[in-house]
């Protein structure tokens, strides 16, 4: 699952590069960034839409209302994660769609100069892992920073790295 935040994009521009992603992708739009209904209605033919009333408080408090959300819908699929906060080319979603198929047990991050999640992907095993959602649930709960977060994950998905 690609989740891109309206920090990728221009909302008003074409977002054809996150088609580069094999399987279902979110498109979240942070408070102040809602490109308007008719907007929001073209996008929904290649994407599923979230539009937040409120900022979430980390990237893991956000990553936890997808999980939640989105469940029963994908409880039995297997899917690479990749979240995205930042812009990337369709070559670079491209490429994290298949590191993460080759490596089901890789998770790899990138983070901001402030010290903010930028991207995170997380391989099948672990992005399908029935445990991930409760883990992502314990970090919210406890307002674990987002890089702590990414430390968090990598002691409880101790996967292949290589």
């Amino acid at each position: 699952m690609l989740i891109a935040t309206s920090n990728c994009f221009d909302v008003s521009e074409s977002v054809d590069r996150l088609l580069a992603w094999d399987g279902p992708a979110l498109l979240v739009f942070l408070p102040g960034s809602s490109p308007g209904r008719k907007r929001l209605r073209e996008l929904e033919e290649d994407f599923l839409v979230l539009d937040c009333l409120e900022r979430p408080a980390a990237a893991s408090c956000l990553l936890l209302d997808i999980l939640s959300l989105l469940k029963v819908r994908f409880d039995n699929e297997s899917w690479t994660l990749l979240y995205m906060d930042r812009p990337g080319g369709a070559d670079f979603v491209k490429a994290q769609c298949d590191l993460g198929r080759r490596r089901p047990g890789s998770l790899e991050a990138s983070f901001s100069g402030e010290g903010e999640l930028a991207t995170l992907r997380l391989g099948e095993m672990i992005a399908t892992s029935p445990v991930l959602r409760d883990v992502v649930s314990f970090m919210c709960e406890n307002r674990v920073d987002d890089r702590r977060m990414v430390g968090l994950l990598n002691l409880c998905f101790p996967g292949d790295r290589s």
